[in-house]
């Protein structure tokens, strides 16, 4: 329900765009009725050229990311967390304007269309944590583990930015749109250590190869606004979005564990939440357009249900050990090039 309704927004979003464009191009068309037939079809293609080159761009950047991923499971309470997890991401961003109406009156002066895909390849440390919510009532037995991660996270957004009349010499604009995020994370070769309460003894194991796995989805719906500031061939921006309503899937796997029990899934009970804050830096070199940036990202469900192939568990009922949640936090800084 919550993919459809996000979809019906971004159809929405294109399809009134696309309307805007259309009425412009009607009004031009009626002003050509009179010019020759070949002129007129050459004088298309070169406004058509020009009209593309003025109102798509294409963006390819990288950049430095840092990352943590975890979540803690209802049924068990364990924690599992991938930490410190860096690396770099690449990407692109391609924008299409649609209206530009500075030199009109009216509040509205702009709006355009955008994509934006990332890909990230990070490493960092794994944790496996049942004894920081160590239950003595439930249990007596107990156990960490510490291992190497590594993995990859694939975001996809798309929206759409409407400009208004500038305050002093800023330009506040508001944006709507949706975002897509895989992680595929695994935690792999590393130490267990295990307590007995009862016996009051403990021990260590060692892990060889994949230790657990998750493939993670968050997606939802964005809201926001930008403040930009434009001096020349340089512009300075502040971009903060709002994720009001985040989905939450994920798919699990525990090589450890009996053959039935080793695939289980989590998914969110009620939606999540979460923001992201952007900083832009365009400015023209060598003929160029470039763009420094850095971002801050942070995505939270607070209530999980947990299945497996012989067993449910809704998160906060009694048949619970915890409410559970799913985190992922991202830190990024990075350099593009525009054409």
């Amino acid at each position: 329900m919550k993919k459809n309704l996000s979809l019906a927004l971004l159809m929405s979003l294109f399809i009134a765009s696309i309307g805007l464009e259309n009425s412009i191009a009607e009004e031009n068309k009626s002003n050509k009725k009179n010019v020759p037939q070949n002129s007129q079809i050459k004088s298309s293609n070169n406004n058509f050229q020009k009209l593309l080159g003025e109102k798509l761009s294409l963006g390819l950047f990288t950049s430095y990311q840092r990352s943590e991923f975890s979540f803690d499971t209802p049924a068990g309470h364990s924690i599992l967390k991938w930490r410190e997890m860096e690396g770099y991401s690449v990407g692109s961003e391609i924008k299409y304007k649609v209206l530009d109406l500075q030199s009109q009156k009216g509040w509205l002066k702009g709006n355009d269309l955008f994509f934006s895909y990332t890909y990230s390849n990070l490493k960092g440390e794994g944790t496996d944590d049942d004894i920081s919510n160590y239950d003595e009532n439930n249990s007596y037995l107990s156990g960490f583990s510490v291992q190497k991660a590594k993995g990859s996270v694939n975001d996809f957004r798309f929206g759409s930015n409407f400009d208004f009349e500038k305050f002093e010499n800023f330009t506040p604009s508001l944006r709507l749109g949706a975002f897509y995020k895989k992680l595929k994370f695994d935690m792999r070769d590393g130490n267990f250590v295990g307590v007995d309460y009862l016996n009051q003894i403990a021990g260590n194991a060692k892990i060889n190869g994949l230790g657990q796995r998750t493939e993670s989805e968050f997606s939802g719906l964005t809201i926001g606004g930008k403040i930009s500031n434009k001096n020349n061939d340089s512009e300075n921006a502040l971009i903060v979005d709002l994720y009001p309503a985040v989905s939450y899937v994920g798919k699990q796997y525990w090589p450890q564990r009996d053959p039935e029990d080793r695939n289980w899934k989590l998914s969110d009970a009620q939606p999540g939440f979460g923001f992201k804050v952007a900083f832009e830096h365009y400015f023209k070199a060598l003929d160029q357009n470039f763009k420094i940036f850095s971002s801050y990202e942070s995505i939270r469900v607070n209530k999980l249900n947990e299945k497996g192939d012989y067993y449910s568990v809704k998160g906060g009922s009694e048949d619970s050990e915890a409410k559970g949640n799913a985190k992922f936090n991202s830190f990024m800084l990075g350099l593009g090039i525009y054409f």
